[in-house]
């Protein structure tokens, strides 16, 4: 009995699955929120200090947690001043811990490659990551709704209290992102060409190795330092060892930002310090220089310099390899793509590594008709000596008062880390060095073979059989 091409195709594989299913994602999705949550609780805990509470320790760890996915946590103030003056604020603060972030994302991508081999469509499998950055997110956000409460322990104004915790929204949004861009790149690698999948683990290999960029700057200036940190002794006038621990844990949880920063340096970019609102802007940046030499005296830095190139000389090497199987063009273009993808990589990776803060909301509101009034007289602190206050004082105070209750949408920001641009146009330019030297040594490569091989050898001619037909004279008719 015949069959066509046609009705072999429509058999399907032998345990392929086809669908989104809840049960693998559920399963991506817990891997996710349980390593982020186990690292935050190990950082939290071994960071917490004797006069901070459990509760505060409780809102700080939940602030890792939903922070290792880019959320971000806010301080809100509000009250009263000795029944005079109302005093209304937010405070914003991202600081990402990018460790747990890169550990998180590599247990996910591990998982989640197990869970779906056998799937054969993307598109069930790009459901998949969906569904599963979504069930992430939901447990972000209730963790976000629970830890966030009062702020205890901190000695305060009477009638001013304060709310600290993750923004909960943030923490939805983020965790849904950060899952769905890591799965979702996961997937392509899968079903893409090599030259277009090659780049991408690259990227994956070189935020890898950040955070053991970052540690190697860590123990070089704590092992040689000769700045600050070189009075840093146990038991010694310095720390104790309450205190080593919360800096091994902090230093680990931030190793990644550490790394980024490390890169930033070691190719001649600038560590800057901004801040800016109310129509003022400023910013202060230094180089490797500044930092290795007088006031900072950091010598163990240099390592950076070194740092830098293997990092991306290392990536690079992850690109050829990955094409190694291919052809000349196919191992040029993926490393073309590289240098593209680096100048879309580097700013993520200098903005998600800095430290950021903003003000906002912030205003004095007068209470009572406080400045409304005469005030006969006021007591300087300390010294009993009563002035009097004119009217037209009075009236200029109350006006400026009026004026900054107006201004309450006034925001305030400042940011911490490498220079965005610099570093970008600074990094591609390393990048785009190592990109030729490959390139060329790849061409070299391929030309060796060649010559190896020997001229090539032409193709028989076909013999013509006795009935005047192309083939074989010994073919079977």
């Amino acid at each position: 009995m015949s069959h066509s091409p046609a009705a072999d195709q429509l058999v399907p594989v032998t345990g392929a699955r086809y669908g989104a299913s809840w049960r693998d994602a559920g399963v991506v999705a817990m891997t996710a929120v349980l390593t982020s949550g186990l690292f935050a609780a190990v950082v939290g805990l071994g960071s917490k200090q004797r006069e901070v509470s459990a509760r505060n320790t409780v809102t700080f760890v939940g602030s890792l947690w939903t922070g290792a996915f880019g959320a971000g946590s806010s301080v809100s103030g509000r009250g009263s001043i000795a029944g005079l003056l109302t005093v209304s604020g937010d405070v914003s603060v991202t600081f990402v811990p990018l460790t747990i972030t890169v550990v998180t994302m590599a247990a996910t991508l591990g998982v989640f490659r197990r869970v779906t081999r056998d799937r054969t469509r993307a598109r069930d499998t790009l459901l998949d990551a969906l569904l599963a950055a979504l069930l992430a997110a939901v447990p972000m956000l209730v963790v976000a709704l629970l830890v966030r409460g009062g702020v205890s322990g901190v000695d305060l104004p009477a009638g001013v209290s304060l709310q600290a915790g993750p923004d909960p929204l943030r923490a939805f949004l983020c965790t849904f992102a950060t899952v769905a861009v890591v799965l979702g790149a996961a997937v392509l690698v899968r079903r893409a060409h090599d030259w277009v999948a090659a780049p991408l683990v690259a990227f994956a290999w070189l935020l890898a190795l950040t955070p053991v960029a970052g540690a190697v700057v860590a123990l070089a200036v704590l092992l040689t330092g000769r700045g600050p940190f070189e009075r840093l002794e146990v038991g010694g006038g310095g720390f104790d060892a309450r205190d080593w621990l919360a800096v091994t844990v902090l230093v680990i949880a931030y190793a990644a930002n550490v790394g980024v920063w490390a890169l930033t340096l070691g190719g001649v970019g600038r560590l800057q310090v901004g801040a800016g609102g109310l129509g003022q802007h400023a910013v202060v940046g230094h180089r490797l220089t500044f930092f290795t030499a007088h006031p900072v005296h950091e010598p163990s830095l240099w390592v950076c310099v070194a740092l830098t190139p293997l990092l991306l000389a290392a990536s690079a090497y992850v690109v050829v390899r990955r094409c190694r199987g291919g052809t000349r063009g196919g191992v040029l273009r993926a490393l073309g793509l590289w240098l593209a993808g680096l100048v879309v990589l580097v700013p993520l990776m200098v903005h998600a590594s800095a430290l950021h803060l903003s003000m906002r909301g912030v205003g004095l509101q007068p209470v009572g008709g406080l400045l409304t009034g005469l005030i006969p007289t006021l007591t300087c602190p300390g010294s009993g000596i009563c002035a009097y206050v004119s009217p037209a004082l009075l009236q200029q105070a109350k006006e400026a008062a009026d004026a900054m209750s107006r201004q309450q949408v006034s925001t305030l920001w400042g940011a911490a880390g490498p220079a965005m641009l610099s570093t970008t146009l600074l990094l591609v330019g390393y990048a785009c060095l190592l990109a030729g030297i490959a390139g060329a040594w790849t061409v070299l490569r391929d030309g060796a073979a060649l010559r190896g091989a020997g001229p090539a050898r032409p193709r028989p001619r076909p013999r013509r059989a006795a009935d005047g037909r192309r083939g074989s004279a010994s073919r079977p008719r």
